[in-house]
Parts: structure tokens; C-alpha cells; sequence
């Protein structure tokens, strides 16, 4: 099982950043945010058989699926203490669109609006109308009640809808203006009327939200779940937004340079046609990586930082192990669940580990060159791993962690 999940993500990890577009003005005002995506929070109401949590982990990507509580915990502190202009979450907020993980994390993120700090979210391809929406009880698995679009909308109103300055009406799409004047597009195509897609009906709305702001002077900012650029050509269907061209073309038009999301789970960056896309890798996977986004002077920059889970259980005075050493349980859980299977030699079965949580946490440029494992790996029994992994020592070196751009420039 575990290594037809890992064919299954050879064959469809894409790269999931479909992201944070700026629209170039004369003044480019100063703002600053954070972002976060694939939480994938299950509440601990849902998790009566902890056993069953962790083998269903160990089968998947290494989530750290049964400290999401804590997790989120953590987070919400680290986006009060730093104090952003607004704090945005990607998608696959829940594991599997449980309504009551739902209900448990909006109710959490509402520390963060009452700081004075506006949440926006926008769902995944794991949050709504899921039918693998599960609890964990000792008598098995059983199904719980996932949302509707409409439910998503009530149980987040708090967080991006409520005070939407337009909102589309073919998918849970928006727009939203921050103090600072810059306006966040939220582009969602889960729960539109075409999944992975945007619509033409959406495709209009987003071209109107461009021209109302180019007119007004206000930069945007466009987030998506999905990614905008294909970053690996072994990762694209089912992970890029299925028509981003369009959305690509729109971006081109208006002077959009920039873009952010998730779905991924890895930590890359990529760049086409002056347009820039950064994916932030899973938050519930090793690193629990955080993005810092600051616009000063007309320069946009990016910078990802861990959660700081050790320092915050050590602080609230936990006494689980696996908690105040967080960051290294959630690395040994990564690399347990990722890929198991030996290849005979202890030197390359650690290469290749450290390898893969390497590129899952965008750090592939700090991994020394090994040329004699490098052969050994493409000539592996296992040749989805070795196409797999020679795509990721095909990797430019560039850190995949921090970019800047000018917002000013044509």
C-alpha cells in the first residue's frame, strides 16, 4: 500500500501553489502577510483510535495528522506574534471535509480575526462534498458528515466572505481589500461549477476584479489552491489549475507578477513569462513551514520559517515527547512514511531519504553531490523512484524557500 501511494505520487504530484498575483501600479503600497496551506485538521473529537490515525498517516505523506490540534495551536500564536496585514490559508484546511473539523478550526482562527488580523481562506480539493470523510472510533472507521459549498461559506464567514468586496457566483471565489489598499483575489476551483477548472463564467468576474482595481490604482494579490505554473514536468495534471493558461494570460494583461498557494505539499518556486509562483509546502508535513510575504519600496519578498511547535509545547508546559521535539518526530514520521523500501545499500537508502526531504522542503541546493549514488539511482529496480528522483536532482540549485521581485517594473 505504501508504494502504490508512492507511484500514485510520482505519477500525480504537481506542484501546489496556485497563487498570490501583484498587479504592478505607479505606487505600490507597503503591506505585509502570511500563508499557510494543507493544514488537513482533524479534529481530536474525530480520533477515538489513535492506532488507526497513525497507519492511515504512515500510508499517505507523512501529515502529522493526529498533532493537528497542537499544530494549529502553534500557528495561530506565530501569526499573532508577528501581526501581518492579514494571514491567508490555501486550501485542504481539513483532512477530508469533515463538517466538524471545519466548524473546530474556524472557531480556532477566530483568535487570530480577534487579534485585529483578517483571515482569508479559500477551500481545497480535500474540503468539500468529500465521501472519504471518516472518524476514527475504536469499532473502525465510520462516515461523518462532510459540507456543502454553502456550509463552507457559514462556517468561514469570519474569514474572507463576510467582508468580501465581490464575490463570484460560480464558485467560492473573492475579493477582498485590505487596509493597506492592496486587494487579494482568492481563486477557487473546487467548488466551482467546473472542478480543477476555472469557468468562464469566473474568467469574466476575474478580468472585471482586474480592471476595477487597475482603476483604482491597487495592486492585487491572487491566491489560488491549485497551482499556476507547472513546476515539474513529472507534476502537472490533477495539481495545476486545468485551464491556467487563461488565468496566465489575464495575469500577462493587468501586470499580475507574483503567485502563492499549495496543494503540492513541496516547497518550489518557478517563474514564466515575468510571472512568479511560489508554492508553500504542507504546514502538517516535516519543516511545518509558514510563509512571510512583505511588499516594501515596490519589492515584493518571500521568506518560509518553521512553526515553531517545540518552542510553543515547551511554553504550555506539555509533557508528550513528541511534542517538545516536534520538529524532529514530525522529520522521523516523514521519512518513515514516505519511502520504506530498501534498496540494499544503508548509504543509498540514506541519500535518497534525505534527498526527498529535501525537495519536499525546497533545501534539494543544500544536498552535496554524490555521483556515484546518483548512478546507482538511475539504475534502480524501482524506476518510478529513479525517474522520480533524477527530476529531483535535475533541480537548478536555486533555494525554493525565499525569491523577491520588483512590483514596479514592466
Amino acid at each position: 500500500m505504501k508504494q502504490l501511494y508512492l507511484k500514485t505520487l510520482l505519477v500525480c504530484l504537481s506542484f501546489s501553489l496556485a497563487g498570490c498575483g501583484v498587479h504592478a501600479v505607479e505606487t505600490t503600497p507597503d503591506t505585509s502577510f502570511m500563508t499557510a496551506t494543507d493544514l488537513h485538521y482533524l479534529s481530536p473529537s474525530l480520533m477515538e483510535n489513535l492506532d488507526l490515525v497513525k497507519e492511515a498517516a504512515e500510508e499517505g505523506d507523512g501529515k502529522t495528522i493526529i498533532y493537528g490540534s497542537q499544530l494549529t495551536d502553534a500557528m495561530i500564536e506565530t501569526v499573532i506574534h508577528n501581526h501581518p496585514d492579514a494571514f491567508i490559508l490555501t486550501g485542504d484546511l481539513t483532512l477530508n471535509g469533515e463538517k466538524t473539523s471545519h466548524e473546530e478550526l474556524a472557531e480556532k482562527l477566530d483568535e487570530i480575526n480577534d487579534a485585529g488580523i483578517p483571515v482569508l481562506v479559500i477551500p481545497g480539493n480535500h474540503d468539500l462534498n468529500n465521501k472519504h470523510a471518516i472518524a476514527y472510533t475504536n469499532d473502525g472507521v465510520q462516515s461523518v458528515d462532510s459540507v456543502t459549498n454553502d456550509e463552507f461559506v457559514q462556517i468561514y464567514h469570519n474569514d474572507g466572505y463576510d467582508d468580501a468586496l465581490s464575490r463570484d457566483s460560480d464558485s467560492l471565489s473573492y475579493v477582498y481589500r485590505l487596509d493597506s489598499g492592496v486587494r487579494c483575489l482568492m481563486i477557487d476551483v473546487n467548488g466551482s461549477s467546473i472542478l480543477g477548472a476555472v469557468s468562464d463564467t469566473t474568467l469574466t468576474w476575474i478580468e472585471q476584479q482586474l480592471k476595477k482595481a487597475k482603476k483604482a490604482g491597487e495592486p492585487v494579490l491572487a491566491f489560488s489552491h491549485q497551482n499556476f505554473l507547472v513546476h515539474m514536468d513529472l507534476f502537472t495534471d490533477g495539481f495545476r489549475i486545468a485551464n491556467g493558461d487563461k488565468l496566465l494570460d489575464l495575469f500577462q494583461a493587468y501586470g499580475v507578477k507574483a503567485g502563492f498557494s499549495g496543494h503540492m505539499h513541496c516547497q518550489h518556486i518557478a517563474s514564466r513569462n515575468g510571472f512568479t509562483e511560489a508554492v508553500t509546502s504542507a504546514i502538517s508535513i516535516l519543516e511545518s513551514h509558514i510563509a512571510s510575504i512583505s511588499i516594501k519600496n515596490g519589492t515584493l519578498s518571500y521568506q518560509t520559517e518553521s512553526v515553531d511547535v517545540d518552542a510553543w509545547a515547551k511554553e504550555h508546559l506539555v509533557t508528550d515527547e513528541n511534542l517538545l521535539h516536534y520538529s524532529q518526530y514530525a522529520r522521523d514520521f516523514f521519512m518513515k512514511a514516505i519511502y520504506a523500501k530498501s534498496t540494499g545499500s544503508a548509504e543509498l537508502d540514506d541519500y535518497i531519504a534525505n534527498l526527498n526531504a529535501a525537495f519536499f522542503t525546497g533545501s534539494v541546493d543544500t544536498i552535496q553531490d554524490e555521483p556515484e549514488l546518483d548512478d546507482q539511482i538511475a539504475h534502480m529496480d524501482d524506476t518510478m523512484m529513479a525517474v522520480y528522483l533524477q527530476s529531483v536532482l535535475k533541480e537548478t540549485g536555486q533555494d525554493m524557500n525565499a525569491f523577491s521581485i520588483s512590483l514596479n517594473e514592466n
